[in-house]
């Protein structure tokens, strides 16, 4: 979607409902950092200028109705913030730098890399592997299972009474892949890229365990009489009667569990942790004592499930580890890791060559070789 032609949509009362969404979620997360017209750059003025008299030339056409309508000021100053920056670099204690630096990413041709989609790969119990975009959409048998299979999810069906199953099978998504699994049990878990989730076709009576590699987000089933348990690479675990919550737990990196909603235990090391809705908390492999947060933004946890990167003062190098798991390329370092960091919010459906310019705007240098991204 082109933010300026939903914003103009917007001012003329034919947005629709998809429409008028995105922008509202740009707006939410990207109004927190930028509040007033002294945020944008010097240059923009003149199509300041022209978006207020856009909007006071529409006014009157607005149905009054639309409760996604905005007032004059604020709309127009976060219309052009959108459509000048999509992606908002901010410096902590630095200034933007000059024009002259900031075309590093356009003195050579780069390679465009698209971004990720619906795929992934499902081994079975007994170690056959199927890539789900060879299997036809609809109600199919893997294994002993029956399940329901579209362009994004899979849905096993419940086993029926007596065709006991103690097979495990694994739902793992590549670099520039996701899916949704529902399981067995009606618990849904949306898998981020370069994940997996290894589960039980039928659930144990006593509980309910699977193990989490990478990031996924959880509406898990409520059954009071069997928890449900996700293991995670670094020894942790995490229990739930019936919530929603977000893991990311990659291998080699520092796990962070987000509540959303219901309450959670985790398990780190020989102590337990007992979360409420809207604290998350931090834990790695070592016998450092995890930490919890009190508050988080919900909208940024889950951004990567609406379809959006969402930064909030983050390292670079997480930035482009990011892109690098959703448009399956490396990332080589060839100078000294700068220490910029990022805040903004970006759709994850655009082409990698329109990031690398938007990152550009920091005097950060980026080419493109072959399959990877070189910070020079």
């Amino acid at each position: 979607m082109d933010i300026k032609e939903i914003a103009d949509k917007i001012v003329k009362g034919e947005a629709s409902e998809q429409e008028i969404r995105f922008y509202q979620y740009h707006l939410e997360n990207l109004m927190k950092q930028h509040t007033s017209d002294e945020t944008l750059l010097p240059s923009d003025q003149d199509l300041l200028n022209k978006i207020h008299l856009l909007i006071e030339r529409n006014e009157r056409k607005l149905n009054a109705s639309k409760q996604w309508y905005l007032p004059a000021k604020i709309a127009a100053s976060v219309i052009l913030f959108i459509t000048v920056a999509w992606f908002s670099i901010n410096y902590r204690n630095q200034n933007l730098a000059p024009t002259s630096q900031r075309s590093g990413a356009s003195a050579k041709q780069l390679i465009s890399y698209t971004p990720g989609k619906n795929k992934a790969m499902l081994i079975l119990g007994d170690g056959r592997t199927m890539f789900l975009d060879s299997i036809q959409n609809g109600t199919n048998t893997l294994g002993n299972s029956n399940v329901i299979k579209n362009d994004s999810s899979l849905n096993y069906l419940p086993v029926a009474a007596g065709l006991a199953s103690n097979q495990i099978n694994t739902l793992y998504t590549p670099r520039g892949g996701q899916y949704k699994l529902t399981m067995a049990d009606g618990t849904k878990v949306w898998l981020n890229a370069s994940s997996s989730i290894k589960f039980p076709v039928q659930f144990d009576k006593n509980n309910r365990t699977v193990t989490l590699s990478g990031e996924a987000y959880f509406e898990v089933k409520k059954k009071p009489h069997q928890p449900f348990l996700v293991q995670l690479p670094d020894g942790n675990t995490v229990e739930v009667l019936g919530t929603h919550f977000n893991i990311k737990a990659y291998p080699h990196e520092i796990s962070k569990t987000s509540l959303m909603e219901g309450k959670i235990t985790f398990r780190h090391k020989e102590r337990t942790y007992l979360l409420q809705p809207g604290e998350e908390i931090y834990a790695d492999s070592t016998h450092s004592p995890a930490q919890v947060l009190k508050k988080f933004d919900e909208n940024q946890i889950l951004a990567w499930k609406n379809g959006f990167f969402h930064f909030n003062n983050t390292p670079v190098d997480q930035v482009l580890q990011e892109f690098s798991r959703w448009y399956n390329v490396n990332i080589e370092y060839r100078g000294k890791l700068t220490s910029k960091h990022f805040d903004g919010v970006i759709s994850r459906n655009i082409n990698s060559d329109e990031l690398i310019k938007m990152l550009s705007y920091s005097g950060l240098k980026l080419t493109t070789q072959k399959n990877k991204i070189i910070v020079e």
